[in-house]
């Protein structure tokens, strides 16, 4: 094979290399990373948005990479979503044992209820937070689960909250 040829074929593996690495790498969405020095310290794996940043409809939910907080004492992950520039904050913990998730959601005013792929999300209005939506899920299977509240700056219909909740997972990797 002459020298040009060699040439030829390994400038056109360059190519191939770099378009596979575009398509799989660049153009792929974001992985979520909890921070190591927190992500250590959990007892229960988090429930996090599938992508960085995802656009449901006109609206665009971006994760807040720099707003990850664990209380070591309360055992609650916090981080936030900004929505179209709007805060969302998410706060987590493992399921306590004691709780009863009725009597919470009752207590917490619930007026609505979501089915979502995780489970339901009771819509609340709870009286310590002036009458502030807040979403409410629980993950627990009889042994082990998560214990989510999102709060927004602003209300979301059921049909937003239907969409972002569906656009989290657990993140147990």
């Amino acid at each position: 094979m002459k020298a040009t040829n060699l040439l030829y074929a390994a400038g056109g593996g360059l190519v191939v290399l770099f378009i596979t690495t575009y398509v799989l790498v660049l153009n792929s969405p974001a992985s979520i990373e909890v921070p190591k020095p927190i992500k250590s310290q959990l007892n229960f794996d988090p429930i996090l948005p599938s992508q960085k940043s995802f656009e449901i409809g006109s609206i665009t939910y971006t994760l807040d990479a720099s707003s990850f907080r664990y209380d070591k004492e309360a055992g609650i992950l916090t981080y936030l979503l900004l929505v179209n520039q709007r805060k969302l904050t998410i706060t987590q913990q493992a399921y306590p044992e004691i709780l009863v998730y009725d009597k919470l959601v009752g207590a917490m005013h619930q007026y609505g209820e979501v089915p979502v792929k995780l489970g339901r999300v009771a819509l609340t209005r709870p009286e310590n937070l002036k009458g502030k939506q807040t979403a409410v899920l629980s993950t627990f299977n009889g042994s082990s689960g998560v214990l989510i509240f999102i709060s927004p700056e602003t209300d979301l219909a059921k049909d937003q909250w239907r969409q972002l909740f569906n656009n989290l997972r657990v993140h147990n990797e």
